[in-house]
């Protein structure tokens, strides 16, 4: 046996394998909601009720938006998230029984 690593065997600029392989391309869910989202139709708008030509994205913001104007608290909290961010909580512990001192802990 030769020395390691043996350089007639080793890879270089002259000495490559073939491609033999075949590249697997992948779908990724990105790519599809990408797809599906930018579909545009001619469909009603649920806040002025008029036919507009819209992506599937804008109609699914405008019915989050609609929902949040009829009293979904959940839907008006998405949104303000999704516009101002989310708020940060500071959650303080106080000293407990064995001396050690409270942490304080920001989400």
């Amino acid at each position: 046996m030769g020395e390691f690593p043996n350089k007639a065997t080793q890879f270089s600029k002259t000495n490559q394998p073939p491609n033999e392989s075949k590249r697997v391309s992948k779908i990724h869910a990105k790519t599809i909601l990408d797809r599906f989202l930018s579909i545009e139709k001619n469909m009603q708008n649920p806040l002025n009720g008029e036919l507009e030509n819209m992506s599937i994205a804008e109609l699914m913001h405008l019915k989050q938006i609609a929902n949040a104007m009829q009293g979904d608290l959940a839907a008006y909290k998405e949104i303000i998230d999704r516009f101002e961010g989310k708020t940060i909580q500071r959650v303080e512990e106080k000293t407990t029984e064995t001396g050690n001192e409270g942490a304080i802990i920001n989400w």
